[in-house]
């Protein structure tokens, strides 16, 4: 269990490598400029691969979409967008990806974890913004964690995170868990 353990790690890091590799190689391709997070574009690919890893291996990661509460009302977006940048990446594992995907809004994948992992490194990362000294205005992000499942869309997944959270767009501090229901029952919920 050790060794595979440190196989998994090890193959992670040699994936990171390459993409940081691919990535300066194509200047801009991969990264948005204003964060150092992977650009939106880059999902789909790096989430199909994940789905693959998790059909072939059983190896379960979790989505977590986040926003920062009351973005568009913020003072300074752009010390906001930074400090919340600043902590995501503290919170990172070498072989977690995050991605900006603009108006406050981020996406991080968090490999190799399930729900209960996740929980754990949205509670470390609220502790890190909590105690972040430059965080005079007590900014909060709130999140939406999906652990997806084979099959799943990435597009669909995401579509389903972010209306979970303008859902809630008033909440502060929130962690919602995304449901799997089919997009009949999304739809009729939204009837009501």
């Amino acid at each position: 269990k050790e060794f595979g353990d440190f196989i998994a790690l090890y193959n992670s890091y040699l994936v990171r490598v390459r993409r940081l590799e691919r990535d300066s190689a194509m200047e801009g391709s991969g990264v948005d400029q204003e964060t150092g997070l992977r650009i939106p574009k880059a999902i789909k690919g790096d989430m199909k691969r994940e789905l693959e890893r998790l059909e072939r291996h059983h190896t379960s990661f979790c989505q977590v979409m986040m926003r920062i509460d009351g973005f568009a009302g913020q003072l300074d977006q752009k010390e906001a967008l930074g400090l919340a940048v600043e902590n995501i990446k503290k919170t990172m594992r070498p072989f977690d990806d995050a991605y900006y995907m603009g108006n406050g809004h981020f996406l991080l994948s968090m490999k190799q974890t399930d729900l209960i992992g996740a929980e754990a490194g949205i509670n470390r990362l609220r502790m890190f913004l909590d105690q972040d000294e430059n965080n005079t205005h007590k900014m909060t992000l709130s999140f939406c964690i999906v652990e997806p499942v084979v099959g799943d869309e990435a597009d669909q997944m995401i579509k389903n995170m972010q209306q979970d959270l303008n859902d809630n767009l008033n909440a502060k501090d929130a962690v919602l868990k995304s449901k799997e229901i089919s997009d009949l029952e999304r739809f009729i919920g939204t009837m009501n």
